[in-house]
């Protein structure tokens, strides 16, 4: 699926990705390929950071895991 960051929470180590649909995702920091403060620092930022991701139900809700930032190479 593809969508963008919609909310990082950096300190609790989780954040919610937006889909395309408008429906919010909850994922955890260890769902995330790439460098975690970075991302946290680019949200705080304010940049638009895209996404593509895997989905997964669970009793709270949607969750996405295997969040891979799309806007530049990532690196674990």
């Amino acid at each position: 699926m593809n969508g963008t960051i919609a909310r990082v929470i950096g300190d609790k180590g989780f954040g919610f990705v937006r889909d395309t649909t408008g429906v919010e995702h909850f994922f955890h920091k260890t769902g995330f390929n790439g460098h975690w403060d970075d991302l946290v620092y680019d949200h705080d930022k304010g940049v638009k950071i895209p996404v593509e991701f895997d989905q997964e139900h669970s009793s709270k809700g949607p969750r996405a895991t295997n969040v891979t930032r799309t806007d530049h190479p990532n690196e674990g």
